[in-house]
């Protein structure tokens, strides 16, 4: 059986020039909130309570897909060898727009065929 899980260490910053958002982030342990000044300390155990819970949900959110990634990994690893061999390098990293390569250099390099 698992410990109880302990509250987070909470921090809230007021500032006078945040006029209308409200901001939350991890910072190591603590989890900062960032407010306007001008709120009330009624608002702002509300808006601590409503950003504490969408910090948990997105971390729960993001635990899952992780999850689901590393499973997925694991059926899919037995795979990769064999496309790794038709593309080469760019099997196993992510390409982003930097990437690109013109069509002519892609067929230079047998990466693709024109006719398949």
């Amino acid at each position: 059986m698992s410990a109880p899980q302990q509250p987070p260490k909470v921090e809230v910053r007021r500032s006078a020039k945040r006029r209308r958002t409200v901001s939350a982030r991890r910072e190591g342990d603590t989890v900062v909130i960032l407010l306007p000044a001008r709120l009330s300390k009624a608002e702002e155990a509300q808006w601590v309570a409503k950003m504490l819970a969408k910090l948990a949900f997105r971390n729960a959110k993001q635990q899952r897909s992780q999850q689901v990634r590393l499973a997925a990994g694991a059926k899919s690893s037995a795979a990769v060898p064999a496309v790794a061999g038709r593309f080469g390098a760019a099997v196993g990293r992510s390409v982003g727009t930097g990437d690109a390569y013109p069509l002519g250099v892609l067929l230079a390099r047998g990466c693709l065929h024109p006719h398949q």
